[in-house]
C-alpha cells in the first residue's frame, strides 16, 4: 500500500491544481495503466463515474484505484472499487 501511495504522490505532488488520476490494476494487482481523469481549478475538480468505468473497461482492469490531490491537504488514496 505504501508503494502505491508513494507512486501517486511522486506523480502528482508538483501539480498546482486539483488533480485526479486512476490506476488500473490486473487480477494480480499489477499496474496496467495510470491515466488522468480530471484536472480542476485551484480548489475544485469534477470526476464522473462513467469516465472511470469506461477507463477500467478499456484497459480490462480488475481493480481501480483513485489518486486524488487536493491542494492544501495531504495526497490521499481511496480504496479499490469492488465489483
Amino acid at each position: 500500500w505504501m508503494e502505491v501511495q508513494d507512486y501517486c504522490i511522486s506523480k502528482l505532488v508538483h501539480e498546482p491544481i486539483e488533480y485526479v488520476m486512476v490506476l488500473c490494476l490486473d487480477s494480480q494487482n499489477r499496474l496496467i495503466a495510470d491515466e488522468t481523469v480530471s484536472r480542476g481549478t485551484v480548489n475544485q475538480t469534477s470526476v464522473y463515474p462513467r469516465e472511470i468505468v469506461n477507463l477500467a473497461l478499456r484497459h480490462f482492469a480488475h481493480a481501480v484505484l483513485l489518486c486524488i490531490i487536493i491542494r492544501g491537504q495531504k495526497p490521499s488514496l481511496h480504496a479499490p472499487i469492488s465489483k
